[in-house]
């Protein structure tokens, strides 16, 4: 449906949109970096959607909201669909 990929995109170019890196919060997770080290990765990094949820703002976390919404009920009509 056109409206359904409207508002998708709308929703996704809103969220991307309104990233804005801190670099503190970078620099504080790589300081101890040793590039030659895997170890010193995976510690500096940790999880990788815990890293991802830290660097959200106040504005993506909002904009998750009607997001992930929306991306339910598509994902309700597939697999609604997929099963008829």
């Amino acid at each position: 449906r056109p409206h359904v990929r409207e508002r998708l995109d709308g929703l996704i170019g809103d969220y991307v949109g309104a990233f804005k890196p801190d670099t503190g919060f970078l620099e504080e997770r790589l300081a101890g970096l040793d590039p030659t080290d895997l170890g010193s990765l995976q510690s500096a990094l940790g999880d990788p959607a815990s890293f991802l949820s830290e660097m959200q703002n106040d504005t993506q976390r909002r904009l998750l909201v009607p997001l992930r919404a929306l991306l339910s009920v598509v994902t309700g009509w597939v697999d609604h669909v997929m099963d008829r």
